[in-house]
């Protein structure tokens, strides 16, 4: 405001002219803070802009709050709580506090599904993504950035052998999976066609045999049908139509393999 100083002694008084006491502008803020993008990357930061005051901005920041400086962005953070000072040259300040976060680790878990024949490339693997910031972006076996495919988490027609499937956060954090695909079972087999006879009427059966013995506890057997209904545990097929054939071996698994085979016509012995 404006002020007189008057001074008065015995015989007289002067008044001094106007006195204009002033104040600056409040102390105003804006700041931003950005948060951790990726667990472990301490890449958090803290800008603040002081306006009003008088001018020759400084500041500070936890746990350094005696070393003020004017640059007022401070970088590099890592997750925590933090207090910034920011003033004007005639020390009026405004202290400020943040707490910076950073997501949780990318956390990946799979469910995987084995060829079901050997060579059907039919096998599968379905992943579930935890952590970082969603959403989430994979690709498999390979890393570039072309090949990734937002919220594709299930992967299929999987030949046997090991795959890596990345992934990548909306920050662009990165981590991967390394999945294993079981080979299916081999149920590859030789049919051979035996001719006999029984007094004068020939008759027929078939001998089998399997590429893979391991299997042989788990398969059955039916001839010229798939319907599990129609299924066996032996191959004991005798006496057969001549003509086309086939044998179906079934797994356990749901594998199914067919083999064709031909009965010859035989006649009869007759005199």
């Amino acid at each position: 405001g404006d002020y007189y100083v008057q001074v008065t002694s015995v015989d007289c008084t002067e008044t001094s002219n106007v006195i204009h006491i002033v104040e600056p502008t409040p102390l105003s803020v804006t700041d931003d803070f950005i948060d951790i993008t990726c667990n472990g990357a301490n890449d958090g930061s803290i800008t603040v802009e002081l306006t009003g005051g008088v001018g020759g901005y400084q500041y500070a920041i936890s746990p350094n709050l005696n070393k003020f400086d004017s640059v007022n962005t401070f970088s590099n953070l890592a997750p925590g709580a933090y207090t910034v000072i920011a003033q004007d040259k005639n020390g009026c300040f405004v202290v400020l506090d943040y707490t910076l976060t950073e997501p949780t680790v990318l956390d990946i878990t799979s469910t995987i599904t084995p060829e079901i024949c050997a060579g059907s490339e039919d096998g599968s693997v379905s992943i579930a993504v935890l952590g970082g910031t969603a959403p989430y972006s994979t690709s498999l076996n390979s890393n570039n950035t072309g090949d990734y495919v937002q919220d594709q988490m299930d992967f299929t027609s999987l030949g046997s052998g090991t795959y890596v499937i990345f992934v990548k956060d909306a920050h662009g954090c990165e981590s991967n999976i390394v999945v294993d695909i079981s080979p299916g079972v081999n149920l590859n087999a030789t049919v051979e066609t035996v001719y006999e006879c029984t007094g004068d009427t020939p008759d027929n059966h078939i001998d089998l045999t399997l590429e893979d013995n391991a299997v042989a506890a788990d398969v059955m057997y039916a001839l010229d049908s798939t319907d599990p209904n129609d299924m066996q545990l032996d191959a004991d097929f005798t006496n057969m139509a001549p003509g086309k054939h086939y044998l179906a071996i079934a797994h356990a698994n749901g594998c199914i393999k067919t083999i064709d085979f031909t009965i010859e016509a035989f006649d009869p012995l007759t005199l």
